[in-house]
Formats: C-alpha cells, structure tokens, sequence
C-alpha cells in the first residue's frame, strides 16, 4: 500500500490537501480549492495551512464553505506564520500543501486573547486568561500570577506540573544539569553608595557521574548584585544533605561551618524557666517502634536578661523510661543526680542493689598515680593539704576496692603540730 499524501494528524482530526497551487495575499479575499473538504464544517472555522514538509504556515479564517472550496474574508488573517513574509506579499502554497482545522472561529479567542505579539519572535501574557478550557495553564493578570492547574491528583504523583529538562545526552566526564528555577527580588544596601542590588536564588538538578548508575543533587545557590552564586545547600539522591557549601555530604546532615559560627542552632520560642528544648536520638526496639534511646535536653534556670543560667542535661532509657543520666548545672556536673549538686562533681549512687562502685579509676601508667590532689599545703588544719604529722585517734574506716578486692581506709580527726 502506497503511503498516504497526508500524515496522521497529531492534534487536529480533520485535514485534507490543496487541489492546486494557490496564492493566499493578506488583505484580499482569497478561495482555496481542496481535494476532498467533505469534512470540514460548512461554519466559520480557523485553519492552518501549511507546506508538505512544514516549513512554512499560516493560520486563517475561513468564513465559508461551497463543496470544496473555503472562502476567506480580507479580514480574517491572523499574524501568526512560520517562514512567510509578512506584509502584503503573496504565500504561495502548492498543491499537496496541507489545510488543517484547529478550532471554530469563534474560539479562538483562547488562544489569541491573552497572548499578544511582542517584538520579532516574542509573544507575551497581555491580559487574563487561558490558551486552552481545558489546559489548566492560565495568566490571571490582576494577581500577576501563571497558574498550572491539575486535579484530582489524590495521594499518588504522576508526571505532570512543570518540567524543566535537559535532553543533552551525558558523556564520560561530561554531564548535563537541567535548567535552573530562578528567583530574584531588589535589595538596599545603605553603605554609600546606597542602591538597590538584585538578590537572586537559584535551584537546579546537578548529575554526579558513577559506576553503575550516575546519582545527583538538587542545588539551592545565591547570588547577590549579579556577583558569582554560592552553594547553600544540597541535597543527594541519596537523601544526605549538604549545608553551607557541602556538595558532596558524607552525612545525613553534613554542615560547613566558617570559624567559629555555631554550625547550628535549635530553638523553641519560650522564656519561662523550667521548660526545655531537646534534641532527641531514636532507633527501633524490637517491636518496630521509634524510641527515644538518648537525649539532649537544655533548660533554663535563670532568665534574666544579662545573668541566666542553664542547664545541660544528658539522658538514656533506661528500663523503658528515658531519665538524666549525667547533668551540666550551671559549671557543676552531676551523675546520677540532676539538682541540688554539692559539688563541681557530684556522683550519686541512688541504687541500694545498683552491686558497682560509685567511682573506678583504671590507671594504666605505671609511673603516674591515680589521683593528683592539689592545694596549699601548710602546717595547720585549716587548709586542704597540712604537713603535721600529729593527730587524734582513728575515728573508723571506710570501703575501697584495689584491683575489686574490697580495703578499708582509716579516717581521722584533725591532725595536729
């Protein structure tokens, strides 16, 4: 079977060619004869029509239709053409030239409205409106917003919204980002000489080349008065997320930080004492459940602007229940106690069947001892250390353990000249 004269429409339903050549001059009224018009509609119409091969069309209006000629009127031309002359010159289309229904005359409204044409090859949004009822693609003009409407999406995504792509295959070494979305407002800078500057985002998809399958970024950078964009933030194929310059995190949050700027910050907008902010450490216990193994848990204790005191509290589960194990109070430190602490380091052994020492000291050094106590040193009993060698009796002892194995320690009273 021969192939046909006329390729399968992609958009319009009903073509058909031209009998023989005609000349269509903008500004007159001009018939054109074709093959067959049976099924074009014997209303008004707009068509567009074009050479064999496509590269050059128009679109008019045909206002009627006699067998299978189509009248149109010198008024009924649209300045919509490709590689045509615009102006009072003849388009000549030859026979085989395809004519094609695009919509009814009195639609085109929705497409011709709310586009108006610019300078050479530009069109733009001149009024509200929509390109198609049932696009979902409209400008609203009193808003200044393009809209891209799409329903009854549900829970479930699928491939539509806007797409920006980059087609370019990939090559060793040579991979392809996709078009970035750009944001940019106006910003004053007070420093002289003042002016406004633009401050601009942009986001965009950056390939990484790999062995098996490549993985990716999207790529949130800033510029600021049109000075070279600095990277922000990344986030990896992977979930991992890059911040501060990171491009390649190693993490799951992997944070740059300059100096010494805190990396980051967690905060809960409340100024009354006693109410804590904490970051919390969870893994899945054995029926599947996030729960809380650790946490890092801070509280104020003071508020006034200028002298506040904090807290800094560690905790772990323990026997289903997440409790302080270890406290930062104000500079004194507590474990196993989380207030009331009667010293820089306060150890508390609340357990009566805990069956471990409140302290082990595990000393491998041969040479160095296990306790280094410093102070004045002075023949009196007033100061921590004294050198009499005189003193009262034993008053009794107290348990150690020297490699587990349990001693006693004789105590005294105060020593004397």
């Amino acid at each position: 079977m021969a192939a046909p004269i006329v390729a399968p429409p992609t958009r319009n339903e009903t073509q058909n060619t031209i009998a023989a050549a005609t000349s269509y001059e903008r500004g007159t009224d001009t018939d054109i004869t074709l093959d067959d018009a049976t099924d074009f509609p014997n209303a008004a119409h707009v068509i567009r029509i074009r050479n064999a091969d496509n590269t050059k069309w128009c679109l008019v209006i045909y206002s009627s239709k006699a067998g299978d000629v189509l009248s149109m009127a010198a008024a009924d031309d649209y300045a919509l053409e490709k590689n045509v002359t615009v102006g009072d010159a003849a388009y000549e289309w030859l026979a085989g030239s395809v004519v094609e229904i695009v919509c009814a005359a009195d639609e085109i409204g929705q497409i011709m409205a709310p586009i108006a044409a610019a300078g050479a090859g530009e069109v733009f949004f001149e009024e509200s409106g929509v390109l198609k009822t049932d696009s979902g693609f409209a400008w609203d003009n009193t808003d200044k917003q393009l809209i891209l409407a799409k329903t009854a999406i549900g829970v479930t995504q699928g491939d539509y919204g806007l797409k920006l792509i980059n087609t370019t295959a990939a090559a060793a070494g040579a991979q392809q980002y996709s078009p970035p979305a750009i944001w940019q407002g106006q910003g004053w800078k007070t420093d002289a000489t003042a002016e406004t500057q633009a401050v601009t985002f942009r986001a965009f998809v950056r390939p990484i080349q790999d062995a098996a399958a490549p993985t990716g970024a999207w790529d949130l950078q800033a510029s600021i008065n049109g000075g070279a964009f600095s990277d922000l933030l990344s986030i990896l194929s992977s979930g991992k997320l890059g911040i501060n310059g990171v491009a390649a995190p190693e993490y799951s949050i992997d944070v740059y930080c300059a100096n010494l700027s805190p990396a980051a910050r967690f905060h809960r907008e409340t100024n009354t004492v006693g109410q804590a902010i904490y970051l919390d450490l969870s893994l899945l216990n054995n029926a599947s459940e996030k729960t809380s193994y650790g946490r890092i848990v801070a509280k104020p204790l003071v508020n006034t602007d200028g002298s506040e005191d904090g807290t800094l509290a560690f905790r772990t589960m323990q026997g289903g229940t997440v409790l302080d194990c270890m406290s930062l109070i104000k500079d004194q430190v507590g474990i196993g106690i989380s207030a009331s602490l009667l010293g820089r380091l306060h150890v508390d052994q609340a357990s009566t069947t805990a069956a471990i020492p409140v302290l082990v000291l595990d000393q491998a050094d041969d040479s160095e001892g296990f306790i280094n106590f410093i102070g004045t040193s002075a023949a009196s009993a007033v100061g921590p250390i004294s050198t009499w060698t005189g003193g009262a009796a034993i008053e009794g002892f107290f348990a150690i353990e020297i490699n587990s194995v349990r001693k006693w320690v004789a105590y005294r009273a105060d020593p004397t000249a």
